[in-house]
């Protein structure tokens, strides 16, 4: 497993590569006191820190959600070609909407 941190200002994207199924995934994000908070899903104190970019899409428009049924589509697949189009997909939907992530995150219902 090989994972890329990008910070992004106040969030963060996170592409795990998972070279044993051939696929890739996309955690995104917001930062805390400007770092990259701790953890994989939950921090050190109990809180989700981390979020599918998928599942944060569909808190969102209709391009949104959209765009998170075209990451489910391509996140399907396995092998060396599906990853270069999983990160190609991911690339291009985190470009569209890194302006509006903080905004999408905050739709995010509480976590118990």
């Amino acid at each position: 497993m090989t994972t890329l941190v990008y910070p992004l200002g106040e969030t963060f994207a996170e592409l795990e590569l998972d070279w044993r199924e051939q696929a890739a995934f996309v955690l995104v994000g917001r930062c805390r006191d400007g770092e990259i908070p701790d953890g994989y899903y939950v921090d050190s104190y109990g809180t989700v820190v981390r979020h599918h970019l998928a599942g944060v899409l569909e808190h969102g428009d209709l391009a949104d959600r959209a765009a998170a049924a075209r990451i489910r589509e391509v996140v399907k697949l396995s092998g060396p070609e599906a990853m270069a189009r999983q990160i190609d997909t991911f690339s291009e939907v985190l470009r569209a909407i890194h302006p509006r992530l903080t905004e999408l995150l905050g739709k995010l219902p509480p976590r118990p």
